[in-house]
């Protein structure tokens, strides 16, 4: 399981949980952004590392904001630079930023804020839950407020043997 988790390893056949108040950035323990006594921390889940799941994770840091971003990558990519890079005219990681300096920067202005390298595998709505597939367990993560923004399937236009036999650049 991932470090960024924060769940204890499971015994066999069972689901981790990760752990309420989440894991914090180094340095995001100002006494400013913590939520004072007897106030809740609202936790915001966000699903998906692309455009609007960058989108959401900047406008909903803030304050008593506990952020959680799950994402089967560990980096955005910037998709119009992927072009160039496949030809050499842009050098690949122009087009490749790291989550965890993402991450880091909603910390500095939400209470915490974490990355959990995971697939989702299903959305329990009423009980507020997702359940997540790490390399190692399954992790149930709890939220207050969901988002959704895990993009879409390359196109295979109806080709046979495409899905099988091709590289799709955004999934090199």
């Amino acid at each position: 399981m991932s470090e960024d988790a924060g769940a204890t390893t499971p015994p066999e056949g069972r689901r981790a949980t990760a752990p309420r108040g989440g894991l914090e950035a180094p340095g995001a323990a100002s006494g400013a952004r913590r939520a004072r006594a007897g106030e809740r921390r609202q936790r915001v889940l966000i699903l998906g590392s692309g455009w609007a799941g960058l989108q959401a994770l900047r406008k909903c840091a803030g304050p008593n904001k506990d952020i959680v971003v799950v994402s089967p990558r560990p980096h955005f990519l910037y998709t119009p630079l992927l072009a160039g890079s496949s030809v050499g005219t842009v050098a690949l990681k122009s087009a490749c930023e790291p989550l965890r300096d993402l991450v880091d920067r909603a910390a500095a202005v939400a209470a915490s804020a974490t990355f959990l390298r995971a697939e989702v595998r299903d959305v329990d709505v009423d009980g507020r839950t997702v359940l997540a597939k790490t390399d190692d367990a399954a992790v149930d993560v709890s939220y207050d407020k969901l988002v959704i923004a895990v993009g879409a399937a390359p196109a295979t236009f109806g080709i046979q043997g495409v899905k099988e036999h091709a590289l799709f650049m955004k999934e090199s």
